[in-house]
């Protein structure tokens, strides 16, 4: 099958699973749409990640995020306890063939029925709350991983703060598996 029927496809089975689920989403085209993903990707993205084709957003995130479990299974299942089915967010889902993003708003109960039923989805989009503080990704390795501006640490401030945790531990704790080496082995530390 070339691309644009893959792509077509895609469009069809998006359109026939809200018709056939009644589902109550707004659709973002144009503009809006492009609006909402310059949005996403300011708040949440590295430079990098805003140059990157749409897609593995969860690989480029500007903050580090927290990991939600979901029991091993995909996220879709963990929906109902992670958000409740009344909350409004917007879905994000990528759009390879116009390199950008389909954009939906609904309520978590409409998302979580569209995520089961459309078929072509593989398993890498994410959910922005309304009010744009929040990023839930989910991933095509079953994870659902959480952004939340408020109170995420930047990737650059956790690594250095991380090294410099390192670089501390280090010099003021004994390495303790070479102690042990030292004592059990009659090895002698240099």
């Amino acid at each position: 099958m070339e691309l644009a029927e893959m792509a077509e496809a895609f469009d069809r089975e998006i359109e026939r699973t809200i018709r056939e689920n009644g589902l109550d989403f707004e659709v973002f085209e144009g503009a809006e749409r492009q609006e909402l993903t310059k949005r996403l990707c300011a708040t949440f993205l590295s430079e990098e990640g805003q140059k990157a084709r749409p897609g593995f957003v969860w690989c480029y995130l500007k903050y580090r995020p927290d990991a939600i479990d979901c029991g091993g299974k995909d996220p879709y299942w963990s929906f109902p306890e992670v958000f409740g089915g009344e909350r409004v967010m917007y879905l994000f889902m990528p759009d390879f063939w116009d390199n950008d993003f389909y954009v939906f708003r609904g309520r978590m109960e409409d998302i979580r029925t569209f995520v089961g039923d459309c078929g072509e989805l593989d398993g890498d989009y994410c959910l922005m709350s309304d009010d744009g503080t929040e990023l839930y990704c989910a991933t095509h390795h079953d994870d659902l991983l959480r952004v939340d501006v408020r109170s995420s640490r930047l990737r650059k401030e956790a690594e250095e703060g991380a090294e410099a945790k390192n670089r501390r531990t280090r010099e003021t704790r004994p390495n303790f598996c070479t102690i042990s080496r030292v004592a059990h082995s009659g090895w002698k530390r240099r």
